[in-house]
């Protein structure tokens, strides 16, 4: 999820395309989130087009090409924050998830509990819905085993989610708030 990056790192500081892909791949998110240089670029433009970022300009370090550097704007943290909020509460493809706990931290311990809470429950429902299915189709589509197994494998994953969401709500009062030298949005 190339915007919930951009606009995380923007969150916290302004910065140059260049950089966003750098900590991207620091992180290892060039990998496991297929983060792409251009994509950050494209979004970037995007972003400035929606008036969620500005262009401060550009700037050059030495004999390297001059790099232009945004910023996030006010309506920009607040897409953030909604966008956070979003992938933290919804289940769906993990990597939006990662770069969810990525920026976490930006959010009050509660609000972001509360998203893990959401999330937990959403997965719990999907499990007993995929557990009828499979005991259903077990019965009447037995040439399916399968879809069975498939079935099957989401759930194991889906606890394993769940059990992970029981463990890390135990840990939050742990965690420190990061300080990026910015108020956190009350909500």
């Amino acid at each position: 999820m190339i915007r919930l990056l951009v606009l995380g790192i923007l969150f916290e500081h302004n910065v140059h395309g260049y950089e966003i892909f750098e900590k991207a791949k620091i992180w290892g998110a060039d990998r496991w989130g297929d983060v792409k240089r251009g994509s950050i670029y494209h979004c970037l433009k995007q972003l400035v087009k929606e008036e969620l970022a500005i262009c401060l300009g550009t700037e050059r370090d030495g004999n390297r090409p001059e790099r232009m550097s945004y910023a996030i704007t006010q309506q920009g943290r607040e897409v953030f924050i909604d966008l956070l909020k979003q992938c933290l509460a919804t289940p769906g493809d993990p990597t939006t998830l990662y770069f969810a706990l990525a920026f976490a931290a930006n959010l009050p311990d509660q609000v972001a509990s509360t998203c893990l809470l959401e999330r937990r429950k959403a997965l719990s429902d999907t499990v007993k819905v995929q557990r009828s299915n499979v005991l259903r189709w077990r019965v009447h589509e037995p040439t399916l085993s399968w879809m069975n197994d498939a079935l099957t494998h989401g759930i194991v994953r889906m606890e394993a989610e769940i059990r992970w969401i029981d463990q890390a709500l135990g840990r939050v009062d742990e965690y420190p708030i990061r300080d990026w030298n910015r108020p956190v949005i009350n909500l």
